[in-house]
């Protein structure tokens, strides 16, 4: 009886055809795999400017809507600093602006950041458009970028605008002081608060090191 040997592996032929397909093969799904990613990357960083931009919005006109008055810009004037006359001495003057690519919110000797980190805010834009003093409004906008990381990056950025409306207030309180409107002097905003009746000046230089406010 004849035996046959069978040998176990594969020959170099095989080998070379393998490599062959699995080159091919790579070629085609790795450049898709990329492509996906980067779809995925970009709609994740717009949702982030879209629904970002949106929220300040909204906090913005919340803040607006419950002020008594617009102290600056003045009416028919347009800025980049908003002041608000509220008559909550807790909240009394209240501010916004723009410092190193962030919307600060100022509630009178309190500040934080309402922007995200993630992005860059410029070109925020002020215009009060107040019929006369019983009936403010304020005509807000800015342009919120942010950077996409691809392999060649990209910046997607939106402007954001609204025209905002005070509710009607007929007998404005301040927060129990009538104290001047915030002003820059010597690089630093400086406004007053209210205490107990009596107007206080405070500087941004005594908020957190954190928000860095700066003026010119």
């Amino acid at each position: 009886m004849k035996y046959v040997s069978l040998r176990s592996g594969v020959t170099y032929l095989e080998t070379l055809i393998f490599i062959a397909l699995f080159g091919a093969i790579a070629a085609v799904t790795l450049p898709m795999f990329f492509t996906s990613a980067e779809s995925r990357i970009r709609q994740q960083a717009i949702a982030h400017v879209e629904q970002n931009g949106v929220q300040v919005l909204q906090t913005l006109k919340r803040r607006i809507q419950h002020a008594e008055r617009i102290l600056v810009p003045a009416r028919g004037q347009t800025g980049s600093l908003l002041v608000l006359q509220t008559g909550s001495g807790a909240t009394h003057p209240t501010i916004v602006l723009v410092d190193t690519g962030s919307i600060i919110l100022i509630e009178r000797d309190r500040a934080q950041r309402i922007s995200s980190l993630q992005l860059t805010v410029s070109s925020f834009v002020v215009r009060n458009t107040s019929a006369s003093d019983t009936r403010p409004s304020a005509h807000i906008s800015f342009r919120a970028s942010r950077i996409i990381r691809l392999v060649a990056p990209q910046t997607y950025e939106r402007m954001f605008e609204s025209l905002i409306s005070l509710f009607p207030d007929d007998t404005p309180t301040a927060g129990g002081c009538t104290c001047l409107p915030p002003r820059c002097s010597s690089g630093r905003w400086e406004w007053y608060i209210c205490t107990v009746g009596v107007c206080t000046l405070t500087t941004s230089a005594n908020l957190p090191p954190a928000i860095g406010i700066s003026c010119s």
